[in-house]
């Protein structure tokens, strides 16, 4: 029998579909293999009391726009910009927590305005291995990436401004 489950936990979100004799027999291994790796990439895991909207009303007003829209808000002007710009985008519209690198070029492809053909191939990880030293960034895993807790907290600020 297939079933499917989603579990978020902060910055934490694990999804499932298949058989159900996994979440029978692999699901706990599994839940404490990503902490694991949470904890290991210092990803807080803080849950919202019971009762709280994932979403406040003010950040009801972020949840909109394209990479290009948000490129425009953060006035970008360098290719880690750009960067910062798609994972702003792909977290606070899309609601993902993570993303991978794949994603990230397809997404500053998407800002014509301010991509340029440069920033792909070995350019991109010399700006993703840059953010991830300056603290914008965690590596959750190879090429894969999310905003840390405070640069998600600024581009809200900046955005909602």
């Amino acid at each position: 029998m297939q079933t499917k489950i989603r579990i978020r936990i902060g910055q934490i979100e694990l999804e499932y579909e298949g058989e159900e004799l996994f979440l029978q027999g692999g699901l706990l291994s599994l839940l404490k293999e990503v902490f694991k790796v949470a904890e290991e990439a210092r990803i807080p895991i803080q849950v919202p009391p019971a009762g709280t909207p994932a979403t406040t009303a003010a950040q009801g007003a972020l949840l909109q726009g394209t990479t290009g829209a948000f490129a425009a808000k953060l006035k970008v002007e360098s290719e880690q910009d750009l960067i910062i710009a798609v994972a702003a985008r792909l977290t606070l519209v899309s609601g993902e927590a993570s993303f991978n690198r794949d994603t990230i070029l397809a997404e500053m492809k998407s800002a014509t305005a301010y991509y340029k053909q440069s920033y792909s191939g070995g350019n991109l990880t010399q700006a993703l291995n840059a953010l991830v030293k300056q603290g914008k960034l965690t590596e959750l895993a190879k090429d894969t990436y999310a905003l840390t807790a405070a640069t998600k907290k600024q581009l809200e600020t900046t955005i909602a401004s």
